[in-house]
């Protein structure tokens, strides 16, 4: 009945959704002044009061998860009142978006490390290499970059194709900070725009884009914080996009998406294992029709050769044996006789069966070995398809993505005598308080049997590698069997990533934020609780809450040593829907196997 008449309001009043959604856009707005006083000031030091920056972007919330559960509970409206809101909910990302980057970055003042490397890389040094203090870098310190960023005894950690961006600003803008966070804007859009084709194509509800485009936590820490990871996101739902293109131009482009992805962060060359499941899929299909095709052209010889032998035994004490001819085999092992006459029926063979047996007994084995053989070369034939039908278009995607981060750190290699990595090791090897939730076990493992720091960094390591290896193995098994989307894929690895990863950011969980929208669903259905949206909402309840984490590390005056409630609010709720969501995904299989039994 409430589904009846939400689509009779939506034929009576088309435009209401769009003024609904109008009006929770300026909702959102009207904070933006506030969020302008209590900015951080452009200076150099870090000694101002964050909590009230901190509280109105948790206030902020309230308007995007208003608009949210709009959303989700209405049906789109149709006609040109559809793409009336695609276009509100575009606009308004657009809107929240600019406005903010002329604040400067106030929690993270890792943008200024961008230019910073841009500066040391036109130089002529390696920024994976020198440190900012550096003794040969003394001549590039200025009052303007050096002075704002941070980690200046560390070398550079990002990737290469984030280089590359960093370099097109510098090269463009200087070091005009706002104007990098132009480009990230630019990138952030794109990101949006990905979602709604991908939404289209999936035909759900082009305006679910906005649980993206909507959210402050994207909006903050991409046009105000300028962080790099809008890059990945953004190559990263390309690639994807552009792997629905089965022709060689379609996989070229994939392989180079996926290159640059994994060029502006490395976790994105994960998505290999979403995508090569379904070459082998296809290749699989290909060559299981061209195995029909030839198991029917075996077939047929097989036939004819067990005809051959019948005609034969039919033919050996007849008439050509009383003329004393010779039966010469034709084509498919008939007699050109037999071939000729192939249609008309021979007379029975009165020949007693011990005798025809005895008689024919050389031709039995004849036909066993071509049954034999048959049958390995069919195997055979299976094996040479597979491989033949994944080559092409499918091996020049992975040709192309190998090729791109070749080239991409291929510079750095040549200016860092082979050191590529930078900071890079030591990240990975940081025992950090917001780390991931498989990192975080492992180091209470650590502590409560007491192991060395260099004993519990190679199980963390060992377990890390482990877990990874698990997950995306089943990952692997489900996309190949057709049950997992790429979609959930994606948020499965990159989830895994970050649960063993020693620093979770804020940022960070952005890339899961992207695929909520493919994936969020109805929480109940006439079977009952679906275990998927639970796990989806717990995914999205993570990311909502992760900002907490700046009231333990808003700054060295506000410094809380001490992380388990945050730990009690954030990973404790998430890991207990995850359980809860298993079960009743369990025992949804269970109940619809039995049905089908």
């Amino acid at each position: 009945m409430a589904e009846a008449a939400n689509t009779g309001s939506m034929a009576k009043y088309p435009w209401w959704r769009s003024a609904a959604l109008g009006a929770l856009l300026l909702l959102a707005l009207i904070l933006y002044p506030f969020l302008y006083r209590t900015a951080p000031p452009d200076t150099i030091q870090d000694n101002y009061v964050y909590q009230p920056f901190l509280r109105l972007w948790i206030v902020s919330f309230l308007p995007y998860f208003a608009a949210c559960a709009l959303v989700l509970a209405t049906r789109p409206a149709q006609g040109r009142w559809r793409w009336i809101e695609v276009g509100i909910v575009l606009a308004g990302a657009f809107i929240l978006r600019a406005l903010l980057l002329p604040l400067p970055p106030g929690f993270s003042r890792d943008s200024w490390r961008y230019l910073w490397d841009a500066r040391v890389t036109l130089h002529g040094f390696s920024p994976y290499v020198y440190r900012p203090i550096s003794y040969p870098l003394k001549s590039l310190v200025d009052t303007v970059l050096f002075p704002r960023m941070r980690f200046r005894a560390s070398a550079t950690i990002y990737p290469p194709g984030a280089q590359g961006v960093f370099l097109l600003s510098y090269l463009l803008g200087g070091t005009n900070l706002y104007f990098l966070k132009g480009i990230f804007l630019i990138f952030d859009m794109v990101t949006c725009c990905a979602l709604v084709v991908y939404l289209k194509r999936k035909g759900i509800d082009l305006c679910r884009v906005l649980i993206y485009a909507w959210c402050p936590l994207p909006i903050i820490e991409f046009a105000i914080q300028g962080h790099v990871d809008v890059i990945s996101l953004t190559f990263s739902i390309l690639a994807l996009l552009s792997f629905s293109n089965h022709s060689l131009r379609g996989r070229i482009l994939t392989g180079f998406l996926l290159g640059m992805a994994a060029l502006t962060k490395i976790y994105p060359i994960l998505l290999l294992v979403v995508i090569v499941p379904d070459m082998l899929r296809d290749a699989m299909e290909r060559s299981r029709k061209s195995l029909t095709r030839a198991g029917a052209s075996l077939s047929r010889i097989v036939s004819l050769e067990s005809t051959d032998a019948g005609k034969s035994r039919r033919g050996g004490s007849g008439e050509d044996e009383g003329r004393g001819r010779l039966r010469r085999p034709g084509r498919w092992g008939l007699s050109h006789q037999d071939a000729g006459d192939a249609s008309v029926p021979s007379p029975p063979d009165p020949t007693p069966a011990p005798t025809r047996r005895h008689r024919f007994s050389g031709r039995v084995p004849k036909t066993l070995s071509v049954k034999a053989g048959a049958s390995l070369a069919t195997s055979l034939h299976t094996v040479a398809l597979l491989i033949r039908h994944i080559r092409g278009r499918d091996y020049a995607l992975l040709g192309v993505c190998l090729l791109t981060i070749l080239l991409g750190y291929l510079p750095y290699y040549i200016m860092g005598h082979g050191q590529v990595l930078g900071y890079f090791p030591t990240y990975s090897n940081e025992q950090g308080e917001n780390a991931g939730f498989v990192q975080l076990v492992l180091q209470w493992i650590s502590y409560a049997h007491k192991l060395s720091l260099q004993r519990a960094v190679a199980l963390e390591r060992l377990v890390s590698l482990l877990f990874i290896v698990a997950v995306s193995l089943a990952v692997f098994v489900s996309r190949l069997r057709q049950r997992m989307s790429m979609a959930m894929a994606a948020l499965v690895l990159f989830g895994a990533i970050l649960a063993i990863s020693p620093h979770v950011f804020p940022w960070y969980t952005t890339v899961l934020l992207m695929w909520i929208p493919l994936l969020i669903g109805p929480l109940w259905t006439r079977r009952g609780l679906v275990g998927r949206t639970m796990a989806v909402g717990a995914v999205w309840y993570l990311i909502s809450v992760s900002i907490l984490q700046y009231y333990y590390t808003s700054g060295p005056h506000h410094y809380v040593p001490n992380w388990t409630s945050y730990y009690q609010v954030a990973y404790l709720p998430v890991v207990i829907i995850l359980v809860v969501a298993a079960i009743v995904g369990a025992r949804n299989r269970l109940s619809i196997r039995s049905r089908e039994v």
